[in-house]
């Protein structure tokens, strides 16, 4: 069997995502609570080498994944636009006019009984 240590190295070199790799290693059953069941245990275990690797491996998966989402969004928020000055186009109503025609308010709809 592979020792927790190990098992945390060879998934620190996998291709997963932030989240699925923090929750392996941070999370409730994650193999850091595996090794640490003490809180001084695990206040030692923030203090190796492999909890700080571990951290900054996420970090960076985080800081990739949220850059290619601003690519992408960046690219498809474009298309098809027409660039304005930021303010929306409001149509402008006349003093006289009205949003709902004189005597139209009854015709909405009428609730309906229950049981």
């Amino acid at each position: 069997m592979i020792c927790v240590e190990e098992q945390i190295k060879e998934l620190l070199t996998m291709k997963l995502s932030a989240s699925a790799l923090s929750n392996v290693l941070f999370g409730w059953n994650g193999l850091f609570n595996k090794i640490a069941h003490t809180e001084q245990e695990r206040k030692q275990v923030a203090r190796t080498a492999l909890f700080r690797e571990a951290q900054n491996r996420i970090m960076e998966l985080s800081l990739s994944e949220a850059e290619e989402l601003r690519r992408k969004y960046a690219n498809s928020g474009n298309q098809g636009r027409v660039k304005t000055n930021g303010r929306k186009k409001l149509p402008i109503m006349a003093s006289g006019e009205r949003l709902h025609p004189v005597g139209k308010r009854s015709a909405q709809k009428k609730h309906r009984k229950s049981g």
